[in-house]
């Protein structure tokens, strides 16, 4: 379904056919070429369409977010979701969809080592997860802050953030189960650098046997889990 519109103006069926092509390419590639697409889209909004910014900009600038993300331009990533976020809170944006961006822009900027502009972005995240009222997502944005803290060495309250994300009713779900294993990632890890090794053995413990209900684990993540593992039998 097309982003705008059709159009009998010229100019407005570009616009629209460029973000349809913009649309195909993030699904298919070759993400290199999106960026600069993506920009010439928000000049032109902004030149020639400011009345398609509602319409226009939320793509754009998700499509502009994921390229960088998926480039591994992990600080412009952090600034195009922040932006993206912001346009949705000062145009009446779905909370769902602002927490979205938020959560995204924590994310980036903590790949990008800018651990102060992450926690800022989480919090703001929980905030539009508490409106949205879903206790998973309040959960799994209250770790993204744990883990914005524990990136500050600041290991006290990450640890009492790791344990408030537990303490929500999550339920039975592969994406319930998986947010409680970082939860017991992060406790664990707190443990280890605290050098409190039976603490790290318990949280690892209940890690490896929530990990194990969760039927499609993510690679990367047994990958930290394993190296987490070794590094409590040393402890």
């Amino acid at each position: 379904m097309p982003i705008l519109p059709r159009s009998a103006d010229r100019r407005r069926r570009e616009l629209a056919s460029l973000l349809d092509h913009l649309q195909r390419m993030r699904e298919a590639g070759p993400l290199s070429e999106v960026p600069k697409l993506c920009v010439e889209g928000l000049n032109r909004v902004d030149r020639e369409f400011p009345d398609l910014r509602p319409r226009a900009y939320p793509p754009l600038l998700t499509t502009l977010a994921f390229a960088q993300w998926s480039l591994e331009e992990f600080g412009a990533a952090s600034d195009t979701y922040a932006r993206l976020a912001t346009f949705g809170e000062e145009h009446g944006g779905a909370p769902e969809d602002v927490e979205f961006a938020w959560e995204g822009a924590s994310r980036s900027a903590g790949e990008a080592e800018q651990h102060e502009a992450a926690e800022g972005y989480a919090r703001r995240a929980i905030a539009l997860a508490s409106e949205v009222g879903d206790a998973h997502l309040i959960a799994r944005t209250t770790v993204l802050l744990g883990e914005t803290l524990a990136a500050q060495d600041r290991k006290a309250e990450a640890t009492d953030t790791y344990h408030s994300a537990l303490e929500f009713p999550l339920g039975d779900s592969d994406d319930a189960a998986f947010t409680r294993c970082q939860s017991y990632l992060g406790l664990a890890r707190m443990a280890l650098k605290r050098g409190d090794g039976a603490s790290a053995r318990l949280w690892s413990e209940q890690l490896k046997e929530t990990l194990g209900h969760v039927k499609h684990p993510n690679a990367r993540f047994s990958e930290i889990v394993d190296e987490l593992l070794e590094d409590v039998s040393r402890a």
